[in-house]
């Protein structure tokens, strides 16, 4: 499950973007990794944090989503190569 945002507004030359998703391995089965910058940038901040139980990282997740949307995020709409519109998922090579 992956949740993206953009804040764009140009008068105040901010081009911004935020994605969140869910991450597994061997050793740390519950990781929330966030990903943020500036739209278009080539370089961009990410963190991974590691929970206890999928109830805990579920709750940051929605905390961010929130957090977000007060703070004027609104969710990403891209268009993949199919031409299928989606709201729920960018790609992150297109960040790259």
């Amino acid at each position: 499950m992956i949740s993206a945002w953009t804040k764009i507004e140009p008068n105040k030359n901010c081009y911004r973007y935020y994605a969140i998703w869910f991450e597994a391995d061997f050793f740390d089965p519950f990781r929330v990794c966030c990903e943020w910058g500036r739209v278009g940038a080539k370089k961009h901040q990410r963190r991974v944090l590691v929970f206890q139980s999928w109830e805990e990282a579920h709750q940051y997740f929605k905390e961010m989503e929130e957090l977000r949307l007060k703070r004027g995020y609104r969710t990403a709409i891209y268009e993949n190569s199919s031409g299928e519109k989606s709201s729920h998922h960018i790609p992150m090579q297109h960040y790259s």
